[in-house]
Parts: C-alpha cells; sequence; structure tokens
C-alpha cells in the first residue's frame, strides 16, 4: 500500500485529469515532458502483476490508477495512436498490462466489461507493433483473455487475439529471441493466458490450428535433464500450466485428433505421467486417457442387471462446477 499508494499519489500529479486526444496525438510525433513522465509511473504501477491475488482484492488504489489505464486504452482506440507510424508505445503497453491486471479481481472485471473497454482492446490487437521489446498487440490480447477469455457473457475471442497470445508464448521457447532465455518464473503469465484460452471450446478451435503450439507446451513441461529452466524457481508451476492445456485440448475433439497425430506430445505425455509433479502426472494420465479409445472403452461402466436378467443403464450423474474456485 506504502509503495502503490505512493505511485497513485504521482500519477495524480504527473496526470491529474485526462488529455484530450489531440494532445495525444501529438505525443506521437514529439516527445512531451509529462508523457515522459507519465511513462515511467504506469511502468512501475504495471509491477501490481507480481503481487498476490488477495493484495490486489483489498488494494485502495487500483481503482483510481485503473480509471487513467483504462482512459488511455479507450483514446488510444479514439486517436488511432496505435495505427500511426509513430507513438508512445510503452505508456500504452503499460496502461493494457494495468487493464490485465484489474481483471484478475472481480469486482474490476465487471466494472471493466460496463465500461465497454473490450472494443478498444480489441482494437490495440489488431494495430500497433513490436518495438524494443514491447508489443501493443500482445500486451493487448493478454488483457482481452483475462476479461472474456472463458467465453463469459458469450464474447468469443478472434483469430488475431489467440494468435498474439501464442506468438508470445513461442517467443519464450525460441533461441534465438532475448525471451526465450528467461526464467520458468517469468514465463508463467504467457502461460497462463494460453490456459485461460483453452477453457473455451470456441478458442480451442482456433488454438489447434496454430503451428507451433504443441512444440511450446511439450517444452514447458521442462522434461529434458538438459534444460536450465529444470529445478528453477516456477519451474514445476509452468510444467502444471502446460499439462493442464493439453489435457484441455485433449477433451476436446478436433484437438485430441491433433495430439494423437503429434508423436512428440503424446510422448511427452507418457513420460509426464511418471515423472512430474503430482498434479502434472495426474493431467497426463488424464489426457492419456481421453486419446486412448481402448481404455475408455474399458472404463465404461457396464449396465447393471435387474432380477429379472433385464439390464438397465447407470444412474444418470450431474457435476456441478463453480468458477470462482478452481
Amino acid at each position: 500500500d506504502a509503495v502503490f499508494g505512493g505511485l497513485l499519489t504521482l500519477l495524480r500529479r504527473v496526470y491529474p485529469s485526462p488529455r484530450p486526444d489531440e494532445w495525444w496525438v501529438s505525443t506521437c510525433a514529439e516527445i512531451d515532458v509529462t508523457s515522459a513522465q507519465l511513462n515511467p509511473v504506469l511502468q512501475c504501477l504495471s509491477y501490481a502483476r507480481l503481487l498476490h491475488q488477495r493484495t490486489l482484492e483489498s488494494a485502495s488504489w487500483l481503482a483510481p490508477a485503473l480509471e487513467t489505464a483504462v482512459h488511455i486504452v479507450k483514446t488510444n482506440q479514439s486517436a488511432g495512436l496505435s495505427a500511426r507510424p509513430t507513438m508512445d508505445v510503452t505508456t500504452i503497453v503499460n496502461a493494457l498490462r494495468m487493464v490485465e491486471v484489474a481483471a484478475r479481481v472481480k469486482a474490476h472485471a465487471a466494472s471493466l466489461l460496463e465500461s465497454g473497454v473490450v472494443d478498444a482492446l480489441d482494437y490495440a490487437c489488431a494495430t500497433g507493433r513490436d518495438i524494443g521489446g514491447h508489443s501493443v498487440p500482445r500486451d493487448a490480447a493478454g488483457a482481452v483473455v483475462a476479461l472474456v477469455g472463458k467465453n463469459e457473457g458469450g464474447r468469443t475471442l478472434s483469430r488475431s487475439t489467440v494468435d498474439a497470445v501464442l506468438g508470445e508464448l513461442a517467443l519464450c521457447f525460441d533461441v534465438n529471441h532475448w525471451k526465450g532465455t528467461q526464467s520458468a518464473a517469468k514465463l508463467i503469465p504467457f502461460a497462463q493466458r494460453v490456459a485461460t484460452m483453452a477453457v473455451a471450446d470456441a478458442n480451442k478451435k482456433i488454438m489447434v490450428h496454430h503451428g507451433r503450439l504443441l512444440d511450446c507446451l511439450v517444452a514447458g513441461l521442462l522434461l529434458d535433464e538438459g534444460n536450465p529452466r529444470r529445478g528453477q524457481d516456477g519451474a514445476d508451476a509452468l510444467q502444471e500450466i502446460c499439462a493442464g492445456v493439453l489435457h484441455e485440448l485433449a477433451l476436446y475433439a478436433e484437438g485430441a485428433a491433433v495430439l494423437k497425430q503429434h508423436s512428440r506430445t503424446m510422448d511427452s505425455l507418457r513420460a509426464l505421467a511418471e515423472v512430474g509433479t503430482k498434479e502434472s502426472r495426474e493431467r497426463a494420465a488424464g489426457a492419456l486417457f481421453e486419446l486412448d479409445d481402448a481404455a475408455r472403452g474399458a472404463k465404461r461402466t457396464p449396465m447393471a442387471a435387474t432380477s429379472d436378467g433385464r439390464h438397465k443403464p447407470p444412474p444418470h450423474i450431474m457435476m456441478s462446477y463453480n468458477w470462482d474456485h478452481q
């Protein structure tokens, strides 16, 4: 509270009231003192993504800081900032990261959906570019996924959003990219975005056609003993997230078909079922069960016989799931 509350005070000092579209357009062409000051304040606030969930839910500074972030994201759309040849990219990126952080909190997620910011996020996904390691489309995609990635309200992610999230994860396993050297802990937010998308079948339909998805998920299992990420902080969590996504894909008919044809994935699931963490082993076993038609047939409950020798089907069982307790 002391750190982020102090940052909120500084934000209000640097940017006391919303600036018009014309001012924002002018900062795309020429560096401005206010924009230069606003940038690092928002960057520091965006580190709220490192805070524990309970801390975010009780943070009094988050709502007022979010107002500024939403204003900037919506201004990006109304003024067409990320479609311009030059722009203040890091300020937009940090505002997008603030929206993604707030989307983790149920109360703020509801207000964000009511604010109409999703349309502005979709605009940012479809425009902009990568500059100095920062990407407007990828961070916008992360915010969209946090808000509606599970198909909340029937909202479906666009192909460009899904591809942006999967493209970010792919960079984390690209040995020729600087993200490919990041620690396991730093990969977790990118993998978690993919896990969120994998909840909805509408997203899986797009995901399974991404050329690098399965290779990335297999790499995230960290089964190779020579992998430098093995044993690092966050390694177990990364493995469990990737195993969970593979399990989700196996539960989807088209996803199961793709998994069966990918020998490296099948081999990795079999290995993971023996050497992974407890949760990873369970996820791998669940995926293999879905992918093994013979095993599924053997596990089907036989019909019970009545006293007169006739058979009746097993009783119907309904399972309920509470999204607030995952």
